[in-house]
């Protein structure tokens, strides 16, 4: 088990302890951790495990997680029911569930965003979306 802190690279770390030999890779954090030690995971051939612990957890939620009881995840890492999952790919990101594009992937990673949902909008749209923005391609 490794102890991460805010400026570490997730993705180093699990590729070091696939080198370490590990039998699995398991997440506790939200959708975009788990999906990037998911990619190791799948670059590996390994098992992944998903121990729900970010701010959504859409992924958790629709694989049968209870997403209140992380620690139960971790009976996962014993025997358990085995399921296989599709990953997406978007610009070379990895993710296993949902990915946001546009017009909202720039509002979502706005600091402060959760805290202020509908201020941060209402901020944000008219110079994303206003006369002066920038051409898009991507849909909202």
């Amino acid at each position: 088990m490794v102890l991460l802190q805010r400026q570490d690279d997730l993705r180093l770390h699990a590729e070091a302890t696939v080198s370490r030999g590990a039998g699995a890779l398991g997440m506790a954090g939200g959708d975009g951790s788990q999906g990037l030690v998911a990619a190791v995971s799948a670059e590996h051939g390994l098992p992944f495990v998903c121990v729900p612990a970010g701010t959504r957890n859409h992924f958790a939620l629709d694989i049968g997680i209870d997403r209140d009881d992380p620690v139960r995840a971790l009976d996962a890492f014993g025997p358990a029911r085995e399921t296989t999952v599709d990953l997406g790919e978007v610009n070379g990101e990895v993710f296993v569930n949902n990915v946001s594009l546009g017009v909202y992937a720039s509002i979502v990673a706005t600091p402060g965003y959760r805290q202020a949902k509908p201020r941060t909008v209402a901020e944000m749209l008219p110079d994303l979306l206003g006369p002066d923005a920038p051409p898009r391609r991507s849909l909202l």
